[in-house]
Order: C-alpha cells, then structure tokens, then sequence
C-alpha cells in the first residue's frame, strides 16, 4: 500500500472519531438544557409570636443553640434574589410553609412561585411540626415537583452564575471520616450515620458521605425508592416534633436529602466532587464577635463564591445589612 494511501486512511479514520465525538456533545448539551429543574424551599418566621407560642405549648421553650434556630432577618427575599441572579434557568420555586404562616414578602402572583403548606406533604397526625429534618424527610410529596429539583434552606445563597451542569447529578461532599455512632452525636450527624448503616446493609459498597451544606441537587425518585426501603425509619422521622429529642438513645432519623446521595452514589447515578474551596464558603455567626463576623462576610464580598451559607444566631444587622448590600435588587419573586 503507498504511503500516500496510507496517510490518508489515517485522516479519514481520525475525522470520523471527530465527528463522532462532536456529534455526542451535540446531543448530550441540549438534553442537558431541556432538563426541568425547581427550587424547593424550606421556611419558617420564628419571630413571630404566636408561632412561638403555639410551639413552646407543645415542644416546651427552647434550650441552648435551640433558641437561635428559627431566627430570621428575612434571608429568605435575598436568597430568591441570588437565585432570579444567578440561576434564571429554574423552573418552578416551591416555598414549604407551615400552615399557619407564609412569607408575606413572596409575589405569589408571580407563575413560578408555589406556596405549599405542610399539610400538603405530611400526613396530618404529624402535625404541627417544628422539626426541619422531618420537613425535609417529606420534601418529594409536594404536588407537581420535577424529578429533578434544588433544595435549599432559606439561609443558603448563590454568589454568582451557576449552571445546571455546575450540579446535575452531582454530589458536593466533605471529607469526613466515619466514627461508630454513639448516643452522644449531635443530631445532624446521628442522622447522617443512620443514614449510611442503613443502606450499608442493603449496599455493602455504601459510602459516608457528608454532603457540604449548599443547594442540595435531589432526585425525586431516589426519595421514593428510600421512603419504601425504609418505612419505619421514615415514620418515625416524621412522627418526631423536634428533632433528636434525647441524648441518652441513639436516633432512628433519617435525612432524606443526604441519604438520597449516597444512595445516587452508590447507583453511579451521582457524581462525587470534593468540596471547593474556592467555590462555595459556610459561615457561623455564632459568636459575639462583630469584627470577626463582618471580616467572614467580607470574604464572601471578595470572593464572589457560587454557593455560600449564613448560619446567623445574634448578628442581625450585620447580616441584614450584608445581604441588601449584596443582593441590592428587588426581583419579581418579591412584592
């Protein structure tokens, strides 16, 4: 065969994988784009006094860090706000309420955004809860939503463009090493430790995942699947007012959200990413502080992360102000 013949075999062979290859990012970009994704939302005024009182009557008054957790400066305008911004491809927004309250800034006329009041999603012989990992637990009952859908507390932010593909199917993860589960761990990771040695009994290749605290990607079907493989953990999720509500018994909660990760892991459905550094920053408010405070803010001012977080207790004009200086424009998610 001449060299000419060859050479040239050799070019048509490579254009093909071209164009193969091409025409596979072709079909993959707008399948990606013609996916429907919503916004769930999670809220409670816990400033409001008869909220308080109907609550403090049935879960007694708050202890400790429980005082600050239904705290609120509105952080949820500006989180719509960050999300009109930087996120203008979602489809519909839907706000979990309890049924006694709504946000009365929310544009309820506006078509993308869905009051849905607990009652819609929990079976009323659970309620009223104050419980927001019993919330969660519900989150896929909720009339209408994609399978596809973002799940954010109101204190959760977006800081700058995001993209669909920054987190379909992805699972955004700390590197936290698993210890036995004790009597003695916080809520929030006994529930996360119940989740994996569950499933590490239906799936021995289960990972422990502690996803970073940001816009949760979820899928509704996942949820489903975990709400049958485990009635009783799921009952009693939802059956409890608050959550962890003895430190003298391991719990039996579950926190779908996550637990639908490691599930989506496990399948190869999920992609794991280390947590970014550079993309997304959690910050505590906790302390008394104010220097302190106002330099982590000054952070995310600088930074322009894509997600970040705000865990507020007693800085409340600090915040307020932070967010009205970053998220300056009312959106028509708002009145």
């Amino acid at each position: 065969m001449e060299k000419n013949t060859i050479i040239l075999i050799l070019i048509i062979f490579v254009l093909i994988i071209l164009y193969n290859c091409s025409c596979s990012n072709l079909v993959q970009i707008p399948l990606l784009n013609n996916i429907k994704v919503d916004v769930v939302y999670t809220w409670v005024n816990g400033n409001d006094p008869l909220w308080k009182e109907r609550k403090n009557k049935i879960t007694g008054p708050p202890k400790g860090d429980s005082i600050f957790r239904y705290n609120s400066v509105d952080e949820l305008k500006y989180s719509l706000r960050s999300v009109y911004k930087y996120a203008p491809w979602v489809n519909i927004i839907y706000i979990v309420v309890d049924d006694v309250q709504k946000p009365s800034f929310v544009n309820e006329d506006n078509p993308k955004i869905k009051i849905i009041k607990h009652s819609d999603i929990i079976p009323k012989e659970y309620l009223p809860t104050f419980n927001s990992v019993a919330i969660e637990t519900c989150l896929h009952h909720i009339p209408g939503l994609q399978e596809n859908f973002l799940y954010f507390n109101d204190d959760v932010f977006l800081g700058n463009n995001v993209s669909i593909d920054d987190l379909y199917n992805k699972c955004y993860y700390r590197n936290v090493k698993y210890t036995d589960l004790v009597p003695q761990d916080g809520e929030w990771m006994c529930n996360l430790k119940t989740d994996y040695l569950l499933l590490r009994n239906e799936y021995p290749d289960t990972k422990f995942i502690v996803p970073w605290h940001m816009a949760h990607f979820c899928k509704k079907s996942l949820m489903y699947e975990l709400e049958e493989m485990f009635p009783e953990n799921y009952t009693h999720t939802i059956s409890q007012k608050l959550r962890k509500q003895r430190s003298d018994i391991i719990c039996k909660s579950i926190c779908l959200p996550c637990m639908q990760y490691n599930l989506g892991v496990v399948k190869g459905i999920y992609k794991m990413i280390p947590d970014k550094k550079s993309d997304s920053m959690g910050v505590e408010l906790g302390d008394k502080d104010t220097s302190d405070a106002v330099k982590r803010l000054d952070l995310i001012n600088k930074n322009k992360y894509k997600f970040f977080c705000i865990n507020n207790s007693i800085h409340n004009d600090i915040l307020s102000q932070f967010l009205e200086q970053y998220f300056p424009e009312k959106c028509p998610y708002e009145k």
